[in-house]
């Protein structure tokens, strides 16, 4: 099934992408300051595109990833403590193996969360 390969796989992309960049540990201090309509509408639009991720995952994902991300949602759904990121990268090592690929782990860790372990449990 090509079709659901590629799916996946964009979903996936999406879900981290979002998670690490402008809503995750990159874009933290996106929306602090000064409130506004903007930042408001900015925040609205990327919830609604991680809640569109995190349906397709249910849809589409295998057992492990859904697994992976209802542990990692349970864990506050965001890479702030140690547990959240080794919950946050079991579920990148849940997509790459869904989609044929090795897991990485280590490597994986220090290219998305450059390196340095959250520090606070």
């Amino acid at each position: 099934m090509p079709n659901l390969y590629i799916r996946k796989s964009k979903i996936y992309i999406f879900l981290v992408r979002k998670n690490i960049g402008e809503y995750g540990i990159y874009g933290r201090n996106l929306f602090r300051g000064e409130d506004n309509k903007e930042n408001y509408k900015k925040m609205i639009e990327l919830r609604a595109g991680l809640t569109s991720a995190k349906a397709a995952i249910c849809i589409y994902g295998s057992s492990s990833v859904v697994k992976a991300l209802a542990e990692f949602e349970l864990a506050g759904s965001e890479i702030k403590t140690p547990a959240q990121e080794r919950a946050f990268m079991a579920v990148l090592t849940a997509m790459r193996a869904d989609v044929g690929l090795s897991p990485e782990g280590e490597a994986l860790t220090a290219i998305l969360l450059g390196g340095a372990p959250a520090t606070k449990e």
